[in-house]
């Protein structure tokens, strides 16, 4: 089942489910200082030339998490965390949350959505 295309078409629940994804997301940030504006997922096309192909919000992954339902799969060398979009400059790379960390949230994002929102 696709979670948010088979949503009622009311947008006040639609509302309220991007809502609780962004709560969600900011409660598991905490421990990093961080919000879900804070966090970035870029992606060069490969580690040698780093041209960037790929920048989007960690709200906006988990989002499409929820709509693909299934969690983002990232491949380690050429995808970061960082602090802006659109960059690749080291110094607004993120060591916390790691690309682990942001697989791990996004997979109990979707167990939350699941399981206790049934959605």
């Amino acid at each position: 089942m696709n979670i948010l295309n088979d949503a009622p078409t009311d947008p006040r629940v639609s509302g309220l489910l991007y809502e609780r994804v962004r709560v969600f997301l900011n409660k598991k940030l905490e421990p990093f200082a961080l919000n879900s504006a804070d966090v970035y997922i870029n992606t060069v096309d490969d580690p040698i030339n780093q041209r960037l192909v790929s920048s989007q919000s960690l709200y906006e992954e988990a989002i499409d998490s929820l709509e693909r339902g299934s969690e983002p799969t990232y491949v380690q060398g050429i995808t970061y965390v960082f602090s802006l979009p659109w960059t690749f400059e080291q110094a607004y790379s993120l060591r916390k949350p790691s690309l682990d960390d942001v697989e791990k949230i996004m997979r109990s994002l979707l167990d939350e959505a699941k399981h206790q929102w049934r959605v």
